[in-house]
């Protein structure tokens, strides 16, 4: 399986360049739960197994008490993961 890079992107800016989609998105929720929020949503898109959303869940529970984080696999193309919180 070749090596993916990671980037998080919020808007049309990069904010996170990582060794991998997970960690990117572990950056990117880290830059989003900053200014607060309470419940994390991940859509896990195609070329990702589901195991990508139970590192972020674990991640949001172990760093971010009282935050929430659900994750659903759609299987989209374009984006690995596409991240709200709310």
């Amino acid at each position: 399986m070749p090596t993916r890079c990671g980037l998080g992107i919020a808007g049309d800016e990069v904010l996170i360049v990582a060794d991998d989609v997970a960690a990117a998105a572990i950056g990117l929720i880290d830059l989003l739960l900053a200014a607060g929020g309470e419940l994390v949503t991940v859509l896990v898109g195609d070329g990702l197994t589901a195991t990508v959303g139970g590192i972020l869940e674990a991640h949001v529970h172990d760093h971010h008490p009282g935050t929430e984080l659900v994750s659903y696999t759609t299987g989209h193309r374009g984006d690995a993961l596409l991240i709200g919180v709310e």
